[in-house]
């Protein structure tokens, strides 16, 4: 069983398993089992006990086909979802996943000679992770950890990347989240559940992490936003690259 597979069971479970569905449960073994019997032992002052038997049989069955129909109906009825924009400020996101583009050696020596936010934002010099910088920044007052997905190539950039994040953002605390092909779906988004699957044992709630989708291939950007679309409680970001730059986060809506 695989760990998609077993993150649908679990959440199956928490649904049939809470005290709301128990108690229809309850009730509708009840109704099923008392109407029946309440009827045949009426119609049995007018009918043999052989035509009597029957009668409950065929009223039983009439009861569980009529709620299998009517559950069935309401779970095809349309839950209609779209994807929507959210206020970046009000999510106090813990955790952040990002992906790592590989920059050039001009630029990773550049890099050396920034200390500040203003040294890497307001110069005339464009630099590849500018982008990643400008999304953490409207998080850092609640962001305790980003994880940084590499690519193959890109893996060797790590350390200057994490050096420059813990030299703008004191108390960040920057991780390997792992190396993928980036032109490969399956791969990205392997790691990026494992990175959600060792926050929740730490605590964290999937409503507290952010996945950051600008940085990368068109590929883990894609991969970013399936792990996040299909799950109410995951968001992901993207930040423009015209002016004025700005993080656009989103996450997935219930239409009434």
């Amino acid at each position: 069983m695989d760990r998609y597979t077993r993150r649908t069971l679990r959440s199956l479970a928490g649904e049939i398993l809470s005290w709301k569905s128990l108690l229809v449960f309850v009730f509708i073994i009840i109704i099923a089992g008392w109407l029946p019997e309440g009827l045949a032992s009426t119609l049995g002052i007018f009918l043999h006990k052989e035509v009597l038997a029957l009668s409950q049989l065929i009223i039983s069955f009439a009861i569980l086909t009529s709620l299998f129909i009517y559950a069935k109906k309401s779970i095809e009825k349309d839950a209609r979802y779209r994807v929507v924009q959210v206020d970046k400020k009000a999510q106090n996101f813990r955790t952040m996943i990002m992906f790592l583009s590989e920059e050039d050696k001009e630029n990773l020596l550049a890099y050396k000679n920034i200390h500040s936010l203003d040294d890497l934002l307001k110069g005339h010099k464009r630099y590849r992770w500018e982008m990643p910088v400008r999304g953490i920044m409207e998080h850092i007052d609640s962001l305790l950890k980003v994880y940084v997905i590499c690519s193959p190539t890109s893996e060797d950039n790590f350390a200057d990347f994490q050096e420059l994040l813990q030299r703008l953002f004191n108390n960040l605390d920057v991780i390997n989240g792992g190396q993928a092909n980036f032109y490969s779906l399956r791969d990205v988004n392997g790691l990026i559940e494992k990175i959600y699957e060792k926050e929740r044992t730490e605590g964290i709630k999937e409503e507290e992490i952010v996945v950051d989708i600008t940085s990368g291939t068109k590929i883990t950007s894609i991969a970013g936003c399936a792990s996040t679309i299909t799950y109410p409680n995951r968001y992901f970001q993207y930040v423009t690259s015209s002016d004025p730059k700005e993080v656009k986060v989103f996450n997935m809506d219930l239409i009434d």
